[in-house]
């Protein structure tokens, strides 16, 4: 509580560039309040394919982000919003530019193979087995090539 009054104050002053926000707390009440006092300048929505392929399932306030510009808009000017995402197929892409309203935006994509990225699938009899894996991979690091590296691993 004391470290966001801190941001809050630090936000009201204007000395603050920057201010991470999920897209679940740009929906609350609170924070929309202190945000309609401020001018914000630049509005970037990170994970921007949740808007299309997961909002309504998965994380719906991404849905909302709009309405928040839209509702902040009619108070001060609409800030300049870039969405990014790794994971966008053109038809999510299409998706992003209508929900966000974006009018003729610069879209810059890069293709999806990284050469530094390397992807591993192993398909597991049961829950049980995945947990004794999973284990085994942190124990000995074994998703991780050298001590330099980092790694993910996803579970489904």
């Amino acid at each position: 509580p004391d470290m966001e009054k801190q941001v809050i104050a630090q936000l009201l002053e204007g000395r603050l560039k920057f201010l991470y926000l999920s897209p679940e707390k740009l929906q609350s009440k609170k924070v929309t309040s202190i945000l309609d006092k401020v001018s914000i300048s630049y509005l970037n929505v990170d994970e921007a394919h949740c808007i299309s392929e997961w909002s309504p399932d998965f994380r719906p306030e991404y849905g909302e982000i709009d309405t928040w510009l839209n509702n902040y808009q009619l108070k001060q000017s609409r800030p300049i919003v870039t969405a990014f995402t790794a994971t966008a197929t053109k038809a999510t892409v299409k998706d992003i530019v209508n929900l966000l309203k974006q009018n003729q935006p610069q879209i810059v994509a890069l293709p999806c193979f990284r050469p530094n990225l390397r992807y591993h699938i192993l398909p597991v009899p049961s829950e049980g087995w995945k947990r004794i894996i999973m284990k085994k991979m942190m124990q000995y690091r074994l998703f991780v090539t050298t001590a330099m590296s980092s790694g993910a691993i996803v579970c489904a």
